[in-house]
C-alpha cells in the first residue's frame, strides 16, 4: 500500500492513538503497552516516538494535564477500569517481548511527559476502526531471494525455506498450546456484559495469528517441495545428457 495522506491513520499511529484513548501514557509507557497488546505486529522501538510526533502534529493527542480526557468516558461507564487492566498477562504465551507492564493508571507521567487523545483524535480513531482495510501486498525477503536465485543457488534456497518452515512451526505450536490457558482468564459474564471484552478480542487475534502461522508453514512447505522438484528434475536431465557421471 502507498503512504497515508496527511491526517490519515496508519496501523501504527492508530494503535498508539487507541492506547492513548484508553488511558494517558508516556512514550515509554506506550512502547511497553504496544509490545504487550500487539505482540504479533512486532513494532519497532521507535514506533511510539514516531506515532506520537505525527499525532501531535495532527492535534489528535495533546499533553496530559492530569484532567481525565472526555475520550475516556466509554471506559468509565464500562466499570471504571481500563481495557488493559482487564486483560490477562500475555506472559502465558511464552513469547519474547511480553515482560509484565506496570500499572500506569496511577501515574502516567512517571516516565516523562504523558499524552492523551483529544476529542478530535477520538473521532478520527473510531472512524478509522469502522472503515474497511486493504490487504497488505505480499512482500517478504525470502520470496525476493527466490525470485533472483540462480540454479546453483537452489540448495541454499531450500535450506532457507526449511529454516522458515521451522520458525512457522514453532510459532504456531506456541500459540496453539497457549490458547487453552489464556481462555481460562475469561469471565463467563464477558459474553453478556462486555467485561473483559478486550480479552475476548485478544483471544480472537491469537487464534487468527495461529492460523496465519499455519498457513505460512503450508506455503513454505509447498515452495520447498517445488524447489526440491526442480533440483531433482535438473539432476535427472543432466544425467540423461551425460553431463553428470
Amino acid at each position: 500500500m502507498g503512504r497515508t495522506r496527511e491526517g490519515e491513520l496508519s496501523a501504527s499511529t492508530a494503535a498508539v492513538l487507541g492506547l492513548l484513548i484508553e488511558q494517558p501514557d508516556s512514550k515509554l509507557g506506550v512502547e511497553r503497552r504496544l509490545r504487550g497488546r500487539l505482540v504479533a505486529a512486532q513494532f519497532s522501538a521507535t514506533t511510539a516516538h514516531s506515532a506520537i510526533k505525527s499525532l501531535l502534529g495532527n492535534r489528535y493527542i495533546c499533553l496530559y494535564d492530569g484532567v481525565p480526557a472526555p475520550t475516556r468516558a466509554a471506559n468509565a461507564s464500562a466499570g471504571g477500569a481500563s481495557a488493559l487492566s482487564l486483560r490477562p498477562d500475555l506472559r502465558v504465551l511464552g513469547l519474547p517481548g511480553t515482560e509484565p507492564t506496570p500499572d500506569r493508571e496511577e501515574d502516567p507521567t512517571a516516565d516523562g511527559d504523558a499524552y492523551h487523545a483529544t476529542p478530535e483524535g477520538a473521532i478520527v480513531f473510531w472512524r478509522w476502526l469502522r472503515t474497511s482495510s486493504s490487504i497488505s501486498a505480499i512482500r517478504d525477503e525470502l520470496r525476493t531471494k527466490v525470485a533472483f536465485s540462480r540454479p546453483q543457488d537452489t540448495p541454499r534456497m531450500i535450506e532457507l525455506i526449511e529454516s522458515e518452515e521451522e520458525e512457522c512451526r514453532v510459532n504456531y505450536n506456541t500459540l496453539h498450546k497457549s490458547l487453552a490457558e489464556f481462555e481460562e482468564h475469561i469471565d463467563a459474564e464477558a459474553f453478556v456484559t462486555g467485561k473483559d471484552w478486550s480479552t475476548l478480542m485478544l483471544v480472537g487475534l491469537i487464534r487468527d495469528e495461529a492460523a496465519i502461522w499455519f498457513a505460512k508453514l503450508t506455503q513454505r512447505e509447498r515452495l520447498r517441495e517445488y524447489m526440491e522438484g526442480l533440483r531433482e528434475e535438473s539432476l535427472r536431465r543432466l544425467k540423461e545428457s551425460g553431463q553428470v557421471p
